[in-house]
């Protein structure tokens, strides 16, 4: 047995855990974890039935009471049991931010099928493995999706595809209660991109709207099967910025777990406030930590197909919480002159991606000119715990970090190679102990052992990848990720290492560096840049700058041998910068090239 003192452990974060203190002295709600998730969302709105659900599209009169979600949940369950879908089967969900998302994600639930939420944009092929591999008997699609759906449906034994269609997401009998302004997005909703109608529906008897299919169902019914803690329930996709994504899968338990985790911290989670929905369903975040917190805490989860990075002005006060991405808050900040009053938000979380401190204080401090009250609190998380692992507290907040472990997690860091944890202001990589752990990567035991690690302590921790440093109060800072380790030679670099550098220039609105092939020393750094549009008329003499900046700070192996500069980063559908895509554009380019410290311009991708 080791033999350390009573200081030595406090310097352990597993150990000392000081984050504890700023977790609220009561709970928000006490959740029940072990029982299905639907009946958790039921039991929690016991007396909340009249307050609304569901908001679609901010319209005046299209929202859906607690009480009508639920009768329209087991209307949908009726409707899938006489269409032959049983306990167990799985249902791949391919929409974005519909009615039919609560709704397929309740009513598959209470029934004891098993959810398959994946990305819109999956090319044919990766549709009809995501089918095949899952079995999949029916599937519920968005109309972009028909396109590439319609290449391979026939190559699988699916039989019924579900369509929703936002126009019919119009309720009726309060036509008259709608203003002018919702009757055009209405309009426009049925129009792809502003201009492209939306893909029409296969003449096929394959293929049915949701609406009509809904209304082959009954209201009324009692089927339910059983809560079972290891029974999979739900399965979502890895982002896949790190290879080829993954079905991360989980069940009530981790799912129940990952709703209480907000149960404690000081966020402003109360029933009857207005949740803004910015994220997809086949992401946790979009999913649970959004829509199913909403629901959860009894908030009204504000709802639109459109997803777009302006979604924030174009709701403007009519949310109180919202969980975006930096991406949105870059957006609302380039555009403060097109908004009056930032004066309702209780609550701006930012997750998916880094914001550095700088960021941070510059957006409050515009925001505060507005009357914005609510600062912005960053956090991170990964879907294998469903979402958000670690956020700023509201009352505590401390810009250019993550934040503190949610309520019930243990978070640390430890060493990658040894699996030795670090003390407190140490690098390495952050690990996680969680109830909210997923079960699985569908069909993928080795990756799975590959994340999921038991401990020296026979806990298991779930390896994010991520590095970073925590310190004395529990707060910690992502310094970068393993697999985005730069190798020159034998010296490691860390990509945030070099970002951190760029944009240290006032010019540089994003940076982001990869390793791309070298004879000499097997990899170097490429460094992508985006100047601010006030200054590209200067991007040539900013890039220059820029290179000076990574000579003078860097040591040599960090410096980067290329330099391009974009018009915009690419982006992935999870809302990450595409390490992915910049990766293979450096390589390509890279064989092309062999002159060092170059500076071209590319018009995006």
């Amino acid at each position: 047995m080791l033999n350390i003192n009573e200081s030595e452990l406090s310097s352990f974060p597993s150990l000392a855990q000081p984050w504890k203190k700023f977790y609220r002295k009561e709970a928000l709600r006490d959740f029940d974890v072990h029982q299905k998730f639907n009946t958790l969302v039921e039991k929690s709105n016991c007396k909340n039935l009249e307050y609304n659900a569901i908001n679609f599209m901010g319209i005046q009169g299209n929202q859906w009471t607690y009480n009508e979600l639920f009768l329209l949940r087991d209307q949908l369950i009726d409707a899938f049991q006489k269409d032959g879908l049983k306990e167990n089967d799985r249902v791949l969900i391919a929409t974005v931010s519909g009615l039919e998302e609560p709704l397929c994600l309740m009513a598959l639930n209470k029934m004891g099928a098993i959810s398959r939420w994946v990305d819109i944009t999956l090319s044919a092929s990766e549709l009809e493995e995501a089918i095949n591999n899952g079995d999949c008997k029916y599937v519920v699609a968005f109309p972009v999706v028909l396109p590439e759906l319609n290449k391979i449906i026939h190559h699988t034994d699916v039989k019924r595809v579900i369509v929703p269609e936002p126009s019919q997401q119009m309720r009726p009998f309060k036509i008259a209660r709608t203003s002018m302004k919702g009757i055009k997005q209405m309009i426009n909703l049925g129009k792809e991109n502003g201009k492209n109608p939306l893909p029409p529906i296969p003449n096929d008897p394959l293929y049915i709207k949701f609406n009509d299919f809904l209304k082959t169902g009954k209201k009324g019914t009692q089927l339910s099967v059983g809560y079972d803690k290891d029974r999979p329930v739900l399965e979502v996709q890895s982002s896949g910025t790190t290879g080829k994504p993954k079905t991360i899968v989980h069940t009530d338990f981790t799912i129940n777990n990952s709703i209480r985790k907000f149960t404690y911290t000081d966020l402003p989670l109360y029933p009857g406030d207005v949740m803004l929905k910015t994220a997809p369903a086949w992401v946790g975040y979009g999913l649970i930590n959004t829509l199913g917190v909403g629901l959860a805490y009894g908030m009204e989860v504000l709802m639109t197909p459109k997803l777009d990075e302006d979604i924030l002005i174009k709701y403007n006060q009519q949310y109180d919480t919202v969980f975006g991405v930096p991406l949105h808050y870059r957006y609302v900040n380039a555009h403060l002159n097109e908004i009056y009053d930032m004066s309702r938000p209780k609550a701006l979380i930012s997750g998916g991606d880094r914001i550095d401190k700088t960021e941070i204080i510059n957006y409050q401090k515009a925001f505060a000119t507005l009357g914005c009250q609510a600062p912005i609190l960053n956090g991170a998380g990964n879907n294998e715990v469903l979402g958000a692992a670690y956020v700023n507290p509201l009352q505590a907040n401390k810009p250019g970090t993550v934040g503190i472990p949610m309520y019930g997690d243990v978070t640390s860091i430890f060493d990658p190679d040894t699996m030795e944890e670090k003390k407190f202001g140490e690098q390495g990589e952050v690990c996680t102990k969680s109830d909210a752990a997923f079960l699985r990567y569908e069909g993928d035991a080795e990756k799975t052992n590959q994340v999921k690690k038991t401990h020296s302590d026979g806990s298991v921790w779930i390896h994010s990848g991520d590095l970073g440093i925590m310190d004395n109060e529990g707060y910690l800072s992502l310094t970068g990720r393993l697999s985005r380790v730069i190798t020159v030679g034998a010296f490691k670099i860390a990509a945030s290492q070099i970002e951190e550098v760029a944009q240290q220039h006032s010019a540089i609105k994003e940076a982001v560096a990869v390793a791309v092939p070298d004879k000499e020393n097997g990899e170097v750094a490429m460094l992508f840049t985006v100047v601010k549009d006030a200054f590209k008329s200067e991007e040539n003499a900013v890039v220059e700058q820029v290179k000076d900046l990574c000579k003078e700070q860097l040591k040599d192996k960090a410096v980067p041998r290329y330099y391009i500069n974009l018009d915009t980063m690419p982006y992935t559908s999870n809302n990450k910068q595409d390490f992915k895509k910049l990766e293979a554009y450096g390589k390509e380019y890279v064989m092309k090239q062999n002159a060092a410290h170059l500076f071209v311009k590319k018009k995006g991708f």
